[in-house]
């Protein structure tokens, strides 16, 4: 390859110039002597002094041009300089790579032939787990980069299989939560990947909970009665932070819930024993809204066991109060307005109102409800179906010569009988200023 030529290169030298003629010099000395006493004069050598300065300028451009060679030649030391220790530093960081994967390929062999039927000395998990802690610690880069599925199937896996060989949830729930929360550390990804249903994720760590543990969980969930939640919940409490958040929901939404609806779809609220927030209740913390489409199912078998309720039988109570919480308000309002309050107000219809025998059992059975059903239902139901007889006994007791003493009491007396929200609403405000207002009228 043929070198660049140098910007510097070394201009050609000047032709020779002529030199002034001899017969010039001569003439010039013959005149001379003519005038014996005149002084000598001096003569101009213009194309020497030409040539002179030409040199001077070749010279001054050789120098400048010696200068810029130079230079260039000492950058181009430094860049070499610059490029050798780089290629240094590359070639010490890919020495130390080999050296990393060496170790690395070394304990893989060994765990490797630790793991061959007949070793004197078989892999633990637990020597399992060291190892891939010194592959963290001391190789971090080399594990990073590492195909840790591919290690864990082959490793891994068949010694967690092992572990799991003969467990049974029902019997101890936690068994292996420590041993499978280390290894969360050691194999899960930062980014874990999403679950379609179909395809096993690729990391490491879900796909151990996957292929080793959940078979256990399914075979558990198969063999569970959902009145006996107790165990169930209390085994998924134990795993809740371990478990990758996509099992959870896979068992939640395709192993639980289905056998919570099949038991909701059997449930018969007037024969069995067994109050249903009991077995339903205890999975709102883990399911949540998932429990939503239950909801309208158990709403409606509890409006068809009130059919033939009266309100003397405070077991309804007991039964529909654990749900006020679960249920929307909005629900909730809807059922009580549909199912509870017109009983409420037959109750009350039967209410006889005398103030010489006092039976106010009915008025109890109702005023009982009070925080079951809204404030402005119960004001409600006593304007309409209480207040008008009570008036109308009062209007009576009064035009008929009374002991105005035992009426004021009479009328204290019912009036405590009332909570302060009740009795803040406007329209029982307005009953008893109207009682009042008659009680007035008639003594004066």
């Amino acid at each position: 390859m043929t070198a660049p030529s140098s910007p510097w290169a070394r201009t050609p030298s000047p032709r020779a110039l002529p030199c002034p003629s001899w017969s010039t010099t001569c003439s010039s000395s013959s005149t001379s002597r003519l005038g014996k006493d005149s002084k000598p004069q001096g003569f101009a050598l213009p194309e020497l002094e030409h040539n002179l300065q030409l040199l001077i300028d070749i010279t001054e451009q050789e120098v400048i041009q010696s200068d810029r060679q130079l230079q260039y030649e000492r950058d181009m030391v430094v860049n070499l300089s610059h490029e050798m220790q780089k290629v240094a530093e590359v070639l010490s960081h890919e020495e130390k790579e080999i050296s990393n994967l060496s170790k690395v390929l070394a304990m893989v062999e060994e765990c490797e032939r630790q793991m061959q039927p007949g070793c004197e000395n078989p892999l633990t998990l637990d020597e399992c787990a060291k190892i891939f802690e010194t592959l963290q610690d001391k190789y971090y880069e080399e594990y990073r980069m590492s195909d840790r599925v591919d290690l864990a199937v082959a490793i891994v896996y068949p010694l967690m299989k092992e572990y799991f060989k003969n467990w049974d949830p029902f019997k101890d729930c936690t068994h292996g939560t420590e041993i499978i929360a280390k290894w969360k550390s050691l194999l899960e990804n930062d980014q874990l990947l999403p679950h379609s249903g179909q395809d096993l994720p690729t990391d490491a760590f879900p796909r151990l909970m996957w292929e080793i543990w959940m078979p256990h969980v399914r075979n558990m969930v198969a063999r569970w009665q959902p009145r006996n939640c107790g165990s169930v919940v209390g085994f998924l409490d134990s795993w809740v932070n371990v478990v990758p958040v996509w099992i959870l929901d896979n068992i939640l939404d395709q192993l639980i819930f289905p056998k919570l609806q099949k038991e909701v779809e059997s449930w018969d609220p007037l024969t069995d024993t067994v109050p249903i927030h009991s077995w339903i209740h205890p999975w709102l913390p883990l399911m949540r809204a998932r429990l939503e489409p239950l909801y309208s199912p158990i709403r409606t078998k509890l409006a068809n066991a009130l059919h033939k309720w009266h309100p003397s039988d405070s077991s309804a109570k007991l039964i529909l109060q654990p749900w006020k919480d679960v249920f929307t308000p909005g629900s909730w309002e809807a059922f009580m307005v549909k199912n509870i309050v017109p009983k409420l107000g037959m109750c009350l219809n039967e209410l006889i109102i005398n103030p010489h025998q006092q039976h106010m059992d009915a008025f109890h059975w109702v005023i009982d409800w009070e925080g079951m059903i809204s404030v402005s239902s119960l004001a409600g139901l006593l304007e309409k179906h209480f207040f008008p007889k009570w008036l109308q006994v009062l209007c009576s007791w009064l035009s008929n010569s009374p002991n105005y003493e035992e009426i004021a009491k009479w009328y204290l007396g019912r009036k405590s009988m009332f909570s302060d929200q009740v009795l803040a609403h406007p329209c029982i405000k307005d009953k008893f200023n109207e009682a009042l207002d008659i009680m007035k009228r008639a003594v004066s």
